[in-house]
Order: structure tokens, then C-alpha cells, then sequence
């Protein structure tokens, strides 16, 4: 029982590395490319004024990679079986991204200030 246990502990760590790898830091590169081609084709490094709401955007991207990181290295605790939040608590820290992802699209889409 044990031994499959650690089979599919092993099979879910494998799984987690792949989406990491394939799927999270790819996006998050492009994220960050793509937000500096924003910001450069609005005038951002010319001095354009009326660009708060890119400011905050940049600051909001600037959180989701903090929060990308974080969970890169939690991602290698848990794998190493040393858990430190619990399972509510990672529901909850899991909605993170999809709040800042939907005000950083509304942020693009609005451009409120």
C-alpha cells in the first residue's frame, strides 16, 4: 500500500514539475515581454502622461510573479513532503492569479486613470 502510495505522490510531482515547466514560466516570460511591448508602444518610457492605470498594471504583473515564485518554491516543499498551509488555506491562496489576472485585464481593457 505504501509503495503505491509514493508511486502516485511520485506521478503527482511529476505532473506538477510539467505544467510548470510547459505551461506557468513560459506564460509568465511572455506575460512580462508582452506588458513591455505594451508599455513602450503606449509611451510609457517617452514620458506619456495619463498612464496610472499601466502603472498599476505593471505593479499588479510585478505581484503575480511574486506569487509565481512563491508558489514554485511551496511547490518543491510539498513535493518534498513538508507541507507548511494547509489544504484551505492553499483553496484560498489559489484564487490569487485568477483576482489579479481580472483586474490586470480590466486595467488593459478600461484604462481607468
Amino acid at each position: 500500500m505504501a509503495a503505491v502510495a509514493r508511486q502516485k505522490h511520485f506521478l503527482w510531482v511529476e505532473r506538477e514539475r510539467k505544467i510548470r515547466n510547459i505551461i506557468l514560466t513560459p506564460s509568465m516570460i511572455m506575460v512580462w515581454i508582452l506588458g513591455l511591448a505594451l508599455a513602450a508602444n503606449v509611451g510609457l518610457f517617452s514620458g506619456q502622461h495619463g498612464l496610472g492605470w499601466l502603472h498599476l498594471k505593471l505593479a499588479l504583473v510585478l505581484v503575480l510573479s511574486g506569487y509565481h515564485g512563491w508558489a514554485v518554491g511551496y511547490a518543491r516543499k510539498l513535493a518534498a513532503g513538508k507541507p507548511t498551509l494547509t489544504g484551505r488555506q492553499l483553496r484560498l491562496i489559489n484564487e490569487v492569479p485568477a483576482v489579479l489576472v481580472t483586474f490586470i485585464v480590466i486595467l488593459v481593457i478600461v484604462q481607468p486613470f
